[in-house]
């Protein structure tokens, strides 16, 4: 795989932004980054960003488009209500409130609802406008990563608190909790088209892979400290937030190639566009 290189936005100072999440506007090409901080960034190419500012000051974690609106969740285990923003053209941001306080890690989209799970609790959230939330209930655990499955039919949430445990759910509302093959820090999930992948880093360190979320089996990606994963039907690419390393499968996760190290980046986050993979830099 061959990689270009593009700059992110920086602050006014000139320092650097960590920016920590990225999706795309699936009709219209947009692409929409957030950080850990006040700002994000569009971009209608990947290439040429400009930042504009999010409500407030947090540490925001992930952002989707559900076909209507863009929704980015912050990590903020402090006060008694959640942190969310909404914007329909990734320019400007509407500070949303979620009903319930948590440490909301990570948001998908199944049809046209935004699931959103978190760290050290026992409920999810959905939403169909990313304004008004509902509470639902899951095992608690230290929900790292969530994704749907292409058929928007069934969802897989992963946990980075060294657990062989994952869980499942049709719609986000009932949530069912899975074994996996190993003990984990399991740091993210991505569905091909046809398995999931899920990444985990340090403790059961490697990938693993399930056609229903059910029953996972243990592949050959490897120890490292792997974090974000992206996935095509063809294609599925892995990379090491600590030192820019990456790694590519072309059978749907079960082998692995070698890809350059990304020029030593802290890289977290990537999406498949549906041409190119796109991955943001948080150093």
């Amino acid at each position: 795989m061959f990689w270009g290189v593009w700059p992110m936005p920086l602050k006014d100072d000139g320092t650097k932004i960590l920016w920590t999440a990225v999706t795309r506007n699936s009709s219209s090409g947009r692409y929409v980054a957030i950080s850990q901080g006040a700002y994000s960034a569009w971009s209608d190419n990947g290439q040429t960003w400009t930042r504009v500012d999010l409500p407030s000051n947090k540490n925001w974690m992930d952002v989707a488009w559900n076909g209507t609106v863009f929704c980015a969740i912050a990590y903020d285990g402090t006060g008694t209500v959640g942190h969310a923003a909404t914007s329909t053209n990734g320019t400007s941001w509407t500070a949303r409130t979620i009903s319930t306080q948590g440490n909301w890690k990570a948001i998908c989209v199944l049809g046209t609802k935004f699931i959103v799970i978190g760290q050290g609790v026992s409920k999810s959230m959905t939403s169909t406008d990313g304004t008004t939330w509902v509470e639902q209930t899951m095992t608690a655990g230290g929900w790292n990563d969530v994704c749907s499955n292409t058929a928007g039919t069934l969802l897989v949430a992963v946990n980075a608190s060294t657990s062989d445990k994952c869980m499942t759910s049709p719609d986000g509302v009932t949530w069912t909790q899975r074994t996996m093959d190993r003990e984990g820090n399991w740091q993210s999930v991505v569905h091909t088209g046809t398995n999931f992948i899920a990444i985990a880093s340090g403790t059961g360190a490697g990938n693993s892979t399930s056609s229903d979320g059910i029953t996972w089996t243990a592949r050959g990606l490897g120890s490292g400290s792997w974090g974000a994963v992206a996935a095509t039907t063809s294609y599925a690419f892995v990379v090491s937030p600590s030192d820019g390393g990456a790694k590519y499968s072309s059978d749907q996760g079960v082998t692995w190639t070698s890809n350059p190290a990304l020029f030593s980046n802290l890289f977290l986050n990537g999406i498949w566009t549906g041409s190119a993979f796109i991955v943001i830099d948080g150093s």
